[in-house]
C-alpha cells in the first residue's frame, strides 16, 4: 500500500511536470474532456498511462493524508491496470478546450472508457477499475 502511495505521488508530481511543458500537440496527443455540468474536468496523458479528474467541489475525501503537501479530495486517477485513487494534486485539469460528453455519451480515451450521465462521471480502465464522481457522491473501484 506505501508503494502505491509513492507512485501515485510520483505519478502526480509527473502531471504537474507535463503541464508545465505540455504545448500544442499534447492538446491533440492529450484530451480532455468535461461533464455537461461543467464541474468535473478530465483528461487522458498517454505518456503517464493516466486518465486525471479533477472536481471542482468538496468531496467526501477529507483527510488529507501527511505525505500530500497540496490538495486533497479533488483529483482522481486511474491507469490502465489497478484500481482508482484519490491524487495529491496542485493544479487543475480544466481546460477551456475541453470536449463536453453530453448526458447519455459513452467515449473512449485510449484504454478508459467515460459515460456521462445525470447520475454523475463514471470512467473505468480495461479491467473494470475506475471511479464516479458526482457533487453528491464520489466511488473508486
Amino acid at each position: 500500500m506505501a508503494d502505491q502511495r509513492i507512485a501515485f505521488r510520483a505519478l502526480a508530481a509527473g502531471v504537474l511536470v507535463l503541464g508545465a511543458l505540455a504545448g500544442p500537440a499534447d492538446a491533440v496527443a492529450n484530451p480532455s474532456l468535461h461533464s455537461p455540468s461543467n464541474r468535473i474536468y478530465c483528461q487522458y496523458m498517454p505518456s503517464l498511462k493516466l486518465l486525471r479528474c479533477d472536481v471542482s467541489y468538496k468531496t467526501g475525501f477529507t483527510h488529507r493524508p501527511s505525505w500530500c503537501h497540496a490538495d486533497w479530495g479533488q483529483g482522481f486517477g486511474v491507469q490502465p491496470t489497478g484500481g482508482a485513487r484519490v491524487l495529491c494534486i496542485s493544479d487543475s485539469m480544466y481546460s477551456p478546450d475541453a470536449k463536453v460528453i453530453p448526458y447519455g455519451q459513452t467515449r473512449h480515451y485510449g484504454p478508459f472508457t467515460c459515460t456521462s450521465k445525470r447520475t454523475g462521471l463514471r470512467c473505468r480502465n480495461p479491467r473494470g477499475h475506475g471511479f464516479q464522481l458526482s457533487h453528491s457522491r464520489q466511488t473508486m473501484f
